[in-house]
């Protein structure tokens, strides 16, 4: 047989992309390494898909006739290469076959790209569209069932194959990462939708029984890097992760999503979905079929099965996806945005509870950050929130939310603790509600539970600087000196410029009697509030008080209106009780989210024998 090459510019199959032009292998979007005689072996075999390619035909199109030697060792060496790249495996393979004394077969499906005449598909073969209005109406019902396969499959690979348990983690529970997808569309405009999808298969497997599905905010950490899945895992601390890419061109989506264990980069499944958008029978039986032909598992159980997408207005969860994006990356301008893409959503559909949970979390953000007035941005965020619950009572983000407003701004600890107790019924694995839940078990002075909540979200989310930082808190205030500093030295280690911790730092080294390294990281605080009173603590223990004095003159007459619990944590430490007394009044008039820190606030360690101290704790409802 003699075969040569074809010639589109691009062969696509599964995550991969191999660029005939340029010589690179792809995986969702980012580069592999893969040395250019590896690239030439799998290019020709997989623009032979299916076929049986001979050692001899590679040998004489690729070495030449006469270097017999070079090329045994060579061609060994190049598909050890290819397997390593693909996470392939000789035993069995999902991409390169080896035929024993005969040659190789390319026996994944294989999607040719070409160059386009005018008029044609730029991105490679035609996919079949809706028309226009069926597709504004289905669009979100197919991207759901989507999620719902992908979800069902990856649990159902974690549990039963032939009735055997598969790829544990040791002694650990069953881990996975979802890592964001690449966008792939001509434009590069569908990260909103790429990152959307993502995190919707984050939701749906987190409702997994067993199953320990690493939080956004950590596997989103790797976006854009050609990182190696195993340092991926190992920072992940899971053993499988999940990545695919998105290619969207007008009304049509083509989505490729691959499984793989992080530990030797072994691909466990794959699958390319290209539905037919006006049909979703069809996209139905897609589904079974990669579920049963692909993976040939059962479900175990019952209650491990995924509950049937609900039809929303595509319209509406595009307009929801765009303000979630712009909600993760939170600065005025963002958040702005993320409320008006949130507000559109609503408009266009009405029942759409998860964007009124996206407009009330907007709200706190907005409030917590005085963007707008306090009391209206709680105000806005509690109605949206309501009304998402009575549209969805089982919408966990929705719980979660109400639980934060009733924490930090009602005071209302018992109906918290009932909003983030159904929150986690709902969804046990969401890193925000346990931390969540751990703030509120730290501002009641339960610190043994807020400790060991805090420690399970680090397992779920390790890549969070906040939730480091505020477990750092959490064992400061259980007098854990050494635990705290290390909580917070990660806390910096992700995110060197982070506010406050360098203050917390401080009052960590005051616990310890170490009044020079108090100050020496109070200097290092960028946020002003915070530097001030670290100084003054730090100063006042230094005993120089003409100092310590300025500083908290300066703290007061620059911050007294947004940080009065800064100023009491300040005299309380000095022993100035009745200045103490007198700002922590202030701090309860305006309603200063530090507040809900007083209950073994170790600064205020002095007041707490004084009759007042019970007394405003019993005011805030915390006894």
């Amino acid at each position: 047989m003699s075969v040569g090459f074809s010639q589109p510019s691009m062969l696509r199959f599964g995550v991969f992309e191999l660029d005939l032009g340029t010589g690179e292998l792809r995986k969702s979007g980012r580069r592999l390494k893969l040395p250019p005689q590896p690239f030439k072996v799998l290019a020709l075999i997989a623009s032979h898909r299916g076929e049986l390619i001979s050692r001899e035909e590679i040998q004489r199109q690729l070495w030449g006739t006469d270097t017999f030697v070079d090329f045994e060792q060579g061609m060994n060496h190049c598909v050890k290469q290819i397997r390593n790249a693909l996470g392939d495996n000789a035993e069995t393979p999902r991409y390169v076959e080896t035929v024993p004394r005969r040659g190789y077969r390319f026996v994944a499906p294989v999607e040719e790209v070409r160059t386009s005449p005018p008029g044609a598909d730029r991105e490679g073969e035609p996919m079949r569209e809706a028309p226009p209005a069926q597709h504004v109406q289905r669009r979100r019902i197919i991207v759901a069932a989507l999620v719902l396969v992908v979800a069902a499959t990856v649990a159902a690979a974690f549990w039963m194959v032939r009735g055997r348990k598969v790829f544990l983690s040791g002694a650990d529970q069953p881990s996975i990462a979802v890592l964001p997808f690449a966008d792939m569309s001509p434009d590069k405009d569908q990260e909103y939708f790429s990152e959307g999808l993502a995190a919707e298969l984050m939701d749906a497997l987190a409702k997994t029984p067993g199953l320990r599905v690493t939080a956004r905010t950590s596997s989103f950490q790797f976006k854009g890097k050609a990182e190696d899945s195993r340092v991926i895992g190992k920072k992940l601390n899971v053993a499988n992760l999940l990545e695919g890419s998105v290619r969207k061109q007008g009304n049509r989506s083509r989505i490729s999503v691959q499984l793989i264990k992080a530990a030797d980069g072994f691909n466990l499944w794959s699958e390319t979905f290209d539905p037919e958008m006006n049909d979703i029978l069809a996209v139905e039986e897609q589904i079974a079929h990669a579920v049963t032909a692909k993976l040939q598992v059962t479900l175990l159980g019952a209650k491990t099965a995924a509950p049937s997408a609900k039809s929303v207005n595509a319209e509406a969860h595009t307009a929801f996806l765009q303000g979630r994006y712009f909600l993760g990356r939170r600065n005025r301008q963002n958040l702005e945005k993320a409320a008006s893409y949130f507000e559109q959503a609503i408009k266009l559909d009405s029942g759409y509870a998860p964007a009124l949970v996206g407009l009330g979390q907007t709200r706190v953000s907005q409030a917590d950050s005085d963007y707008v007035p306090v009391e209206e941005g709680f105000r806005e965020a509690r109605e949206a929130i309501e009304r998402a619950l009575r549209l969805d009572k089982d919408l966990a983000a929705a719980h979660s939310a109400m639980a934060y407003i009733k924490m930090t701004h009602d005071w209302d600890w018992g109906g918290a603790d009932t909003s983030f107790r159904r929150a986690l019924e709902l969804e046990p694995g969401n890193a925000a509600t346990i931390g969540g839940a751990a703030s509120l078990a730290r501002a009641l002075g339960h610190l043994d539970e807020a400790t060991t909540l805090y420690r399970r979200a680090m397992q779920i989310d390790p890549l969070n600087s906040s939730i480091a930082n505020n477990a750092g808190i959490a064992f400061y205030y259980a007098g854990q000196p050494k635990e705290a500093m290390v909580a917070i030295g990660k806390a910096l280690e992700l995110a060197p410029d982070r506010v406050i911790a360098h203050c917390l730092l401080g009052r960590i080294y005051l616990m310890e009697s170490n009044a020079r390294e108090a100050l020496a990281e109070a200097e290092k605080e960028t946020a002003p509030a915070y530097r001030l009173s670290g100084l003054a603590l730090a100063n006042h223990a230094l005993g120089r008080n003409k100092e310590s004095d300025a500083n908290l003159a300066e703290l007061i007459a620059k911050f007294q209106a947004t940080n009065p619990y800064e100023i009491a944590d300040v005299y309380a430490f000095r022993g100035e009780a009745d200045a103490a007394f007198e700002w922590l009044e202030r701090s309860y008039n305006v309603r200063d989210p530090g507040l809900s820190e007083i209950k073994g606030d170790p600064l205020l360690k002095s007041l707490q024998p004084d009759p007042r101290y019970a007394a405003f704790l019993k005011k805030m409802r915390l006894v």
